[in-house]
């Protein structure tokens, strides 16, 4: 039976995303804690158990300049003993239909691995969403003190909005925002953020992983001068949004009616940004 999930169902869930994804109770508690509510979890259960599952989450694809109803699909995962019967394609499916039903435009997600890019263009899944990586040339220059820091109760989704406003991509709300940045340090990330902007990243021995940059002009030196002093040396690998250009793939679209299908650009020009991945 597929149907949206209860809170009775907290345990179950919490079992199954464990299982599959590796994560603790605590940060899986937080997240139901935001981003749960009575038709974010659709759910495929069987035997008495919860087999299958995924969110979506909501949030709203901004595309020249308007915003449509939207929702991310996250944490897609079957147990084990489930796999290989169609059921999360069943799922896929009832979701594209509940969710025009509330007269949302449009499902994105961020495939977990490249081949499964295909897996979800037989669901009508189109990979617009594109980013560019900045080259390891671009970060040669030496790291200096910019004066860019940390501030207290800083609205972080009003600096992204704000920076993307003039590109198509998918906005979350600022709960989202704040537990994405919230989601990041509990795995060991870091931030450094004031209202010019943001870098929210991960540092590990010689990589620095950008997971956003967002400030105007997704200026290079913004980044090169924020970083901190003990960073020197590092290799950085950045996505950062590719506007016009034809970038790197990176998440998928697919719009649930004929007015959601004629908006999306022809070529990949959308930025999906913060993902949980």
């Amino acid at each position: 039976m597929i149907r949206f999930a209860v809170k009775d169902d907290f345990e179950s869930v919490t079992e199954l995303w464990s299982l599959v994804f590796g994560d603790s109770a605590d940060i899986i508690n937080r997240f139901l804690d935001v981003h749960f509510s009575e038709d974010s979890l659709l759910v495929y259960e069987t035997d008495n158990r919860i087999a299958a599952m995924f969110f979506l989450l909501k949030g709203d694809v901004y595309i020249n300049g308007e915003e449509y109803p939207s929702r991310y699909l996250y944490a897609a995962c079957t147990h084990p003993d489930y796999r290989g019967r169609g059921i999360m394609a069943g799922l896929i499916n009832a979701a594209h239909r509940l969710c025009a039903q509330k007269s949302v435009d449009y499902i994105c997600l961020l495939p977990a691995e490249e081949s499964l890019y295909g897996y979800y263009e037989k669901f009508g899944y189109k990979a617009l969403y594109g980013v560019r990586k900045l080259s390891e040339k671009d970060f040669q220059s030496s790291l200096t003190d910019s004066g860019f820091a940390f501030t207290e109760n800083l609205d972080l989704s009003t600096v992204r909005d704000r920076v993307f406003a003039k590109i198509n991509y998918f906005k979350w709300n600022k709960e989202a925002v704040d537990f994405a940045f919230d989601f990041n340090e509990y795995y060991g990330g870091k931030s450094i953020r004031n209202r010019k902007g943001y870098i929210l990243y991960n540092a590990n021995e010689n990589l620095i992983t950008v997971k956003e940059v967002a400030c105007h002009a997704f200026e290079i030196d913004f980044i090169i001068d924020s970083l901190p002093d003990e960073h020197y040396g590092c290799h950085l690998n950045a996505l950062v949004p590719c506007g016009d250009l034809q970038g790197e793939k990176h998440g998928m679209i697919v719009p649930l009616n004929k007015k959601a299908e004629g908006i999306l650009p022809e070529k990949m020009n959308v930025y999906l940004g913060l993902t949980l991945d």
